[in-house]
């Protein structure tokens, strides 16, 4: 009988918990052209209005639709469009198998009159408890509306379930994602590969 050797057992269990590092990103829109415009950020969260937090992801969002043609508004009296801009972050404990496994076999053989017959067999597990890991799911939820009848013409959310980078890290990542080819497949889901830190 061939027994697999326990470090090999060890690397595919771990092998089978690995996900892909990537940004999911969901648009809609009406599909008609949207005029370029002026844009003023806004927290979907009025108590985040003038924090230096906001702030900081109000700039990151407002760097992406300039990149998209938009012009910024540093302030919604004077903005054709206001962009409503919500973040959302959650953590989850995961546990990771133990790298260490330990393996044990058995075997019986007998054999006469020319003949034999051997029956073999093998158990491999984990040895260990393994470890915790804390993974944060960041999401980003921006709302574009129009100001002068509030109506939405465009939504995108980004949502980052790997890097468990922090917030003010994650939201520009985000952001680009979100805006990257505005304004995207209307209803469609698109992957966008984490860039490396």
């Amino acid at each position: 009988m061939m027994r697999v050797p326990a470090p090999i057992i060890a690397a595919l269990l771990l092998a089978g918990c690995a996900t892909p590092g990537a940004i999911e990103v969901t648009r809609f829109h009406l599909g008609t052209p949207l005029p370029r415009a002026g844009v003023a950020v806004v927290p979907a969260d009025p108590a985040l209005a003038g924090s230096l937090e906001f702030a900081h992801y109000a700039d990151a969002v407002a760097a992406e639709f300039a990149r998209a043609g938009f012009e910024r508004a540093m302030s919604p009296g004077g903005a054709t469009y206001l962009a409503e801009v919500g973040i959302t972050q959650a953590s989850t404990a995961l546990r990771r198998p133990s790298p260490f496994s330990i393996g044990f076999g058995i075997g019986v053989g007998g054999g006469g009159y020319g003949g034999g017959s051997a029956v073999g067999a093998g158990v491999s597990g984990p040895v260990g408890r393994g470890r915790i890991e804390t993974r944060r799911t960041t999401a980003l939820r921006i709302r574009l509306k129009r100001r002068v009848d509030d109506a939405v013409v465009w939504e995108g959310t980004a949502t980052d379930a790997v890097s468990s980078a922090p917030t003010d890290v994650a939201v520009p990542t985000l952001a680009h994602a979100a805006l990257i080819d505005f304004p995207g497949r209307s209803g469609m889901t698109a992957r966008y590969p984490l860039p490396r830190p």
